[in-house]
């Protein structure tokens, strides 16, 4: 992983290069050549979605009713 130097940094993909931000830095790797996933690993992350919208779908079905005030900064990394 390298820091990205210039005048604008990016975030994505250009080429070969992923551009991504962790907190105020802009960092840049390169892609891999290969991605190999065999059927367990791709069922596993199958399996993961599944679960994810699950959770999403609960949480905004019990959001009304929670009385204690929204924290935006769940799922954030904190800075201390």
């Amino acid at each position: 992983m390298g820091k990205q130097v210039g005048i604008i940094p990016f975030t994505g993909r250009v080429g070969p290069l992923i551009g991504y931000r962790v907190g105020n830095q802009y960092l840049v790797r390169s892609m891999p050549a290969q991605v190999r996933q065999t059927p367990a690993t791709r069922r596993s992350a199958q399996d993961f979605g599944k679960a994810s919208r699950l959770g999403r779908s609960l949480r905004n079905a019990i959001h009304p009713q929670l009385t204690v005030p929204s924290d935006s900064t769940l799922g954030r990394p904190q800075r201390f």
